[in-house]
């Protein structure tokens, strides 16, 4: 949770403002807590059934609702300059899927970093791997896949 936090911290300090998957826990939750509580600008992105629900309880800042995951990342795609993953849980992974996705098929070309806290996001390093040809499934010109350990 502290690299979530220093995350936070290094945000408002260098005054970037932060769009988010909504909510207020796990490691995104400390980031947006952090980030909100210093001043700084929150914009979270949610599904209108999982805001209604408090799944993941309130968001901090601006909440914006939208119909699906999917559009969730359409509508965070295009307040954001680059993507941070977290460690998190199956949303999570749809969501770094979707963007590498999106990002080889050049739908995107902001950068997406991992931020591999406790190795959690270690997998990663893996991916596409041996098995995927680069030319049948990823185009690695498009692709600015970024791990920082």
């Amino acid at each position: 949770m502290a690299t979530a936090v220093d995350l936070g911290r290094e945000l408002i300090r260098r005054r970037i403002s932060l769009a988010y998957g909504g909510g207020n826990l796990g490691l995104q939750g400390a980031v947006a807590s952090t980030v909100f509580t210093n001043g700084g600008l929150v914009r979270g992105f949610i599904p209108g059934y999982i805001a209604t629900r408090w799944v993941y309880g309130p968001t901090y800042g601006v909440e914006h609702t939208v119909s699906s995951n999917y559009y969730k990342y359409f509508e965070m795609n295009h307040a954001v300059e680059s993507f941070i993953v977290l460690p998190g849980g199956v949303d999570t992974m749809e969501g770094l899927f979707t963007l590498i996705s999106w990002a080889s098929k050049g739908l995107h070309n902001r950068p997406i970093g991992l931020l591999n806290i406790d190795d959690k996001l270690e997998f990663a390093k893996a991916f596409p791997g041996p098995g995927a040809g680069y030319d049948k499934f990823a185009n690695p010109e498009r692709l600015d896949l970024e791990l920082h350990l």
